[in-house]
């Protein structure tokens, strides 16, 4: 896999740790929900900094409780056609305050950057085979947006003036 953050291809800092593996001391390790839910008392002793993986069936406002123990949130898609992390980084940002890394993973595409960007994600796991130049095109493939979103932008309702 290939990471990209802040608009180009990075070296990832993050270990993914499987189940049960031991978790390297100092390290910056990524392991499952269950795990974090099991032993965050001894991952956060153990490790440097800690992610998440979460699965698109997970409750999201399950999470507010340990979200102060988190660096990084892992939001992995099972499918490009599957939009509810998009929701999912929102509340994290949003209603939480989330101001960690937020990561999309799994099936991630091109055409999804410039609204994975809007909704607050900020890095992203990408095939080993994907030109990340190509990639990256997508988040500025729109000149205008029509809905408020994390970004910024200002939605083309409020520069006309309000609703038509």
């Amino acid at each position: 896999m290939q990471l990209i953050k802040r608009g180009r291809a990075i070296p990832d800092p993050w270990d993914r740790i499987d189940d049960p593996a031991s978790v390297p001391a100092g390290g910056n390790v990524i392991v499952s929900l269950a795990r974090w839910r099991e032993a965050a008392a001894t991952l956060v002793r153990d490790a440097a900094r800690i992610g998440i993986v979460v699965d698109a069936e997970v409750d999201i406002d399950t999470l507010a409780p340990m979200l102060d123990g988190l660096d990084l949130i892992v939001l992995e898609f099972p499918s490009f056609v599957d939009g509810r992390h998009y929701s999912n980084a929102v509340r994290l940002r949003s209603f939480y305050g989330f101001a960690g890394e937020i990561r999309a993973a799994g099936d991630v595409q091109r055409d999804q950057l410039n609204y994975l960007l809007r909704c607050g994600f900020d890095a992203f796991e990408v095939a080993d085979d994907v030109d990340i130049a190509e990639f990256l095109r997508g988040a500025d493939e729109f000149s205008g947006v029509y809905q408020y979103a994390l970004d910024g932008r200002t939605p083309a309702y409020r520069l006309r003036g309000g609703f038509m």
